[in-house]
């Protein structure tokens, strides 16, 4: 048995790491020479102490020059300690105001936060609730900042003056034929669920109907279910959309789930396009950018069409139709 060190052999007592057999006395630092104890680092048969190991290996602190230790970040290629690298960083944390490093998050509005502070958003315009004061919790759990609970609507005279607004709204559409009443109800987040059974964490709107048939006749009635404390422009473009639903009950058009909830989010589109606030900019943004496949992908195929065709001739064909048979959806939609 011959020393990995010295190359003599090993007659009694020896020190063995990871296939490697040495005499007790060369058990000693490649770079300072000292004995190493039972705290070591390892490379191609030399044994270090972990510090002078990191400093061979250059894994020193660019800024202070000591020895990074077991964590360190790496900004532009050079190491650091996370606390020397932090006031180095020009862009800060709008929740501790240092410096960004490792990971974070960048909320629709631009603050940028640390990953490890787990802040709560705004559930509407998804701003991180940065400031204890600006973060309003409502009964069921969800979060706002001070502005959209400011513009939250929470009373019935709210709920009629909003009713009346939106139907306006959709006349100007020609959409027409409504039941002279629809039901509107506010609920909070677990009864939503409750009544939606929906697998969404979020429902804010549905709508139920429901069909009783007399021979050739078809009698329907109608209830809609809004989440109680939608900012204004929300809950009408939340309201717009349900009311979309009756109205095709209510003319028995038949249409697929992508058609069916893109006309209704059209509806949606119409009521935000009407106000010039930053957040109706923003949710008509985010409906822009839904990946959903049908809520999403939905409204971007038939607000496409409507802006290459004129909404009054889509409804035509519509109302005609009685639904967007193959034929004319591949008018529509080319495919």
């Amino acid at each position: 048995m011959i020393c990995t060190i010295c190359k003599l052999p090993i007659q009694y007592r020896y020190f063995k790491v990871s296939g490697y057999h040495y005499h007790p006395e060369c058990v000693r630092c490649g770079v300072c020479r000292r004995q190493v104890d039972e705290h070591y680092s390892f490379e191609n048969g030399i044994l270090y102490h972990p510090s002078c190991f990191q400093k061979k290996k250059g894994l020193i602190c660019e800024k202070c020059g000591d020895i990074l230790g077991p964590k360190w970040m790496v900004h532009e290629k050079k190491n650091y300690h996370k606390a020397c690298l932090e006031p180095l960083i020009t862009e800060k944390c709008s929740y501790c105001e240092k410096g960004l490093v490792g990971r974070y998050y960048i909320d629709p509005w631009g603050q940028k936060v640390h990953a490890a502070h787990r802040l709560s958003a705004c559930d509407t315009c998804h701003r991180y609730l940065i400031k204890r004061s600006d973060a309003n919790r409502l009964g069921d759990g969800r979060y706002q900042c001070s502005s959209c609970y400011g513009l939250g609507v929470r009373s019935p005279s709210d709920l009629h003056r909003i009713y009346l607004e939106v139907m306006g709204y959709l006349h100007s559409m020609n959409i027409k034929g409504f039941p002279q009443h629809v039901p509107v109800s506010m609920l909070d987040l677990s009864a939503m669920k409750r009544v939606s059974r929906s697998h969404s964490d979020n429902p804010k709107g549905l709508t139920k109907t429901h069909i009783r048939k007399t021979g050739a006749q078809r009698a329907l009635t109608h209830e809609i279910f809004v989440l109680y404390g939608l900012p204004r422009i929300e809950f009408k473009g939340v309201l717009a959309h349900e009311l979309m639903h009756v109205w095709l009950h209510e003319h028995n058009i038949k249409l697929s789930s992508a058609q069916t909830e893109g006309l209704c989010n059209l509806a949606t589109f119409f009521v935000y396009s009407q106000e010039r606030s930053i957040l109706a900019k923003y949710l008509l943004d985010a409906m822009k950018k839904n990946p959903d496949p049908i809520y999403g992908q939905g409204y971007r195929s038939m607000l496409a069409h409507v802006k290459s065709r004129g909404w009054q001739a889509f409804l035509n064909d519509l109302m005609e139709n009685k639904n967007l048979n193959k034929s004319l959806w591949r008018r529509i939609f080319g495919k």
